[in-house]
């Protein structure tokens, strides 16, 4: 019988040492059991040249260029009508803003002064307009005068007085019929839509612009 004690004593005392040796191995080994693939970690592989965080450098392109998608393409796309269109509305806007300012300080009489103030309020207006549309599509606005309009220009700035005002008449009766052609056109035969949209709604404008110069010529 005291051997049995002894022997029931001896086994319970190596459980007791056991238990704690056993919990600190579990313990040692949790962290392999959450990657039990052994693969590196996503923190190792940031830190490797070609990781996680490179990306594709396409992706990144991609990601670049935004909500606006691709800038060039919309004005490489465009036909070859709709460009020489929106270069002509560019550049005529300029020059009537020009002549119109040109009216302004030049002018000798009122209703010359007020058509001139006129021009260059609504094709400043225009043009404002034109290049928020040039601006989408990737198209570069123009910033100079054509060769004919600044010669034009230089003439008209050495004329004084009833002289001018004729002479200023004369231009914007001429260059407004010329634009109202190439305006119709646009608004009826445009395959862009941005661009067909704005040759309809500056229409009435030049239409009023040229009533008015014809007015005017007409009461000299």
């Amino acid at each position: 019988m005291r051997r049995t004690h002894s022997f029931l004593a001896g086994l319970c005392g190596s459980l007791l040492l056991a238990v704690p040796a056993f919990a600190q191995s579990n313990s040692g080994n949790s962290g392999s059991n959450d990657n039990p693939s052994g693969a590196p970690s996503n923190s190792r592989m940031r830190d490797q040249p070609g990781g996680m965080n490179q990306g594709n450098p396409g992706d990144t392109a991609n990601m670049n260029r935004g909500a606006s998608g691709r800038p060039g393409m919309a004005a490489e796309s465009l036909p070859s009508a709709d460009r020489r269109f929106f270069e002509h509305a560019a550049t005529g806007g300029m020059y009537e803003i020009k002549m119109g300012q040109l009216a302004m300080e030049r002018g000798d009489s009122q209703m010359v002064k007020d058509l001139g103030n006129r021009l260059a309020t609504d094709h400043s207006h225009a043009n404002q307009q034109l290049t928020s549309i040039a601006q989408r599509k990737g198209l570069t606005m123009p910033t100079d005068l054509d060769a004919a309009q600044q010669a034009k220009l230089d003439k008209m700035s050495k004329l004084h007085g009833h002289e001018f005002d004729r002479a200023f008449l004369k231009e914007t009766k001429s260059d407004h019929d010329t634009d109202l052609t190439m305006f119709k056109k646009e608004a009826q035969q445009g395959q862009d839509q941005d661009l067909k949209t704005f040759a309809q709604e500056t229409l009435p404008t030049l239409r009023t612009h040229d009533d008015m110069a014809r007015r005017d010529l007409q009461e000299m």
